[in-house]
C-alpha cells in the first residue's frame, strides 16, 4: 500500500527533475549562444577597425607616393601636419618640422608642385605654423580666368574666398585663380558667381582645390615674395 502511494509521488519528482533539468540545459545554451555572438561581435568589430585602419594607411601612402612622385626643386622640405582645423585654430597647421629641418617664416606651402595653400608663420624648435591664404580677412593679390584679369582675393575660412571683379571680364564656374608673381601658382577654382543687375561688379566665390580638412602631407616650397600676415 505504501509502495503504491509512494510511486505517483516518485514520478513527479522525477517530472520534475527533467523539467529543472531542461530548464538548466536551455539556460546554459542560451548563454553559451549569447557568450559566442559578443565574441563574435567583438572578432567582427576588430576586424572592422582593422579594415578601418588598413584603408587609412593605404589612403596616406598614396598621398605621400603622390608627393614623392613630384621633382621637388632644391630647398624643399615633405612634411606631415600634426595639428589641423578643427584642432588647430581656423585656417592654420601645425607640421612637424621647424629650426631642426631649417624651416624659415615666409615659406610657401603647398599641395604637389603648383597648388599653394599657405605659408609658414612661426617656427619653433621641432614644429612650425602655417598660416592658409584662405583665413578670414587675409588679402592677396590673384589673377582669375582665361583673361588674367588682375583683383584681391579675400580669405573667408575653411579653404574659402571671395573677390569683386568688373561683371564685363567675364569670369566663369570652374576658372582658375592664380597667385600673383614670378611663379603663377594655382590658388582657388571658381565654384559661384552672384550678379546684380544694377551693379557693374560681380561678388566671385572661390574655393581652394584640395580639402583643408583632410591633409595629411604638405611641401614646404620657396620663400614668397609678399609674407603673410601673422
Amino acid at each position: 500500500r505504501i509502495q503504491t502511494l509512494a510511486f505517483p509521488i516518485f514520478l513527479s519528482q522525477l517530472s520534475i527533475t527533467q523539467k529543472v533539468s531542461d530548464f538548466l540545459s536551455i539556460f546554459y545554451f542560451n548563454s553559451y549562444l549569447t557568450d559566442r555572438i559578443h565574441t563574435l561581435e567583438d572578432e567582427l568589430q576588430a576586424k572592422n577597425i582593422d579594415s578601418i585602419e588598413n584603408r587609412a594607411l593605404e589612403k596616406e601612402n598614396e598621398e605621400l607616393k603622390g608627393q614623392l612622385a613630384i621633382g621637388f626643386e632644391k630647398n624643399t622640405s615633405l612634411v606631415a601636419l600634426i595639428l589641423k582645423p578643427p584642432q588647430s585654430l581656423y585656417d592654420s597647421f601645425i607640421i612637424d618640422k621647424g629650426e631642426n629641418a631649417n624651416i624659415e617664416i615666409g615659406r610657401g606651402v603647398f599641395i604637389g608642385e603648383k597648388i599653394l595653400i599657405g605659408e609658414v608663420v612661426e617656427v619653433y624648435s621641432y614644429s612650425s605654423k602655417v598660416k592658409l591664404y584662405s583665413a578670414p580677412v587675409e588679402e592677396k593679390q590673384v589673377t582669375v580666368g582665361k583673361n588674367s584679369f588682375i583683383s584681391k582675393i579675400i580669405g573667408k575660412g575653411g579653404g574659402n574666398f571671395k573677390l569683386e571683379i568688373p561683371r564685363d571680364k567675364g569670369a566663369q564656374v570652374g576658372d582658375s585663380i592664380f597667385l600673383s608673381g614670378r611663379n603663377p601658382y594655382l590658388l582657388a577654382i571658381v565654384g559661384a558667381i552672384e550678379t546684380n543687375p544694377n551693379d557693374s561688379f560681380e561678388t566671385v566665390l572661390a574655393r581652394s582645390p584640395v580639402n583643408i580638412f583632410e591633409l595629411q602631407w604638405v611641401r614646404i616650397g620657396e620663400k614668397m615674395l609678399e609674407p603673410i600676415s601673422h
